[in-house]
C-alpha cells in the first residue's frame, strides 16, 4: 500500500464512512462506540461522554476498536496503517473526533453514484452511554432533530 496515494486514501475512506453509516447511523455515532470499546478496553468502562468526544485513537486502538465491530477483518498491518494514516487528518499520530469528522465528511469528495439523500442529511449524532452489557447491541439510532448541511454542501 502506498500510504500517500490520494486514490487509495480517497476509496478507504469511503468504505469506512459506508460501514460506520451502515453500523452506525453516522459516523460521530461510529467514533462515540469505537471510543467507548477504547475506553473499556484500557479502563474497563465506557467512560463519559466527553471522555468519548475527547478520545484520540493510536493505530492499534482503531484497529482493535473497527475489528470489534467487524470491520477490516484479516486485513494486513500496511492496511491499517494507510488507513490510520489516511484519518489522521491533523498528522499528530492520533484520531481524534475532528480528524475523522474532517476525513470522512467534510473533506471528502463525493463519489458520482453518492448523491446525499434526504435521510441522509436528517441522520443526528449524539451520545449515549454504552450498556456494560458486552451482549447489548452497540448500533445506536438516529434521533427526530434534523441535522442542517454544511455550507456548500
Amino acid at each position: 500500500f502506498d500510504v500517500h496515494d490520494p486514490m487509495s486514501s480517497l476509496m478507504r475512506r469511503h468504505a469506512l464512512r459506508a460501514f460506520l453509516e451502515e453500523s452506525c447511523e453516522t459516523v460521530a455515532n461510529g467514533f462515540d462506540v469505537m471510543a467507548g470499546l477504547a475506553l473499556r478496553a484500557a479502563l474497563g468502562g465506557p467512560g463519559t461522554e466527553q471522555d468519548r468526544m475527547r478520545h484520540m485513537f493510536t493505530q492499534h486502538e482503531l484497529k482493535l476498536s473497527l475489528g470489534k465491530l467487524g470491520y477490516g477483518s484479516g486485513a494486513s498491518d500496511d492496511w491499517w496503517h494507510s488507513l490510520f494514516v489516511s484519518l489522521d487528518v491533523d498528522q499528530n499520530g492520533a484520531v481524534s473526533l475532528q480528524d475523522m469528522f474532517d476525513a470522512l465528511v467534510l473533506h471528502l469528495p463525493v463519489l458520482p453514484d453518492e448523491a446525499p439523500s434526504r435521510e441522509t442529511l436528517r441522520k443526528e449524532v449524539f451520545f449515549r452511554s454504552p450498556a456494560l452489557d458486552e451482549d447489548e447491541h452497540w448500533r445506536r439510532r438516529p434521533t427526530a432533530n434534523l441535522v442542517r448541511p454544511p455550507p456548500g454542501y
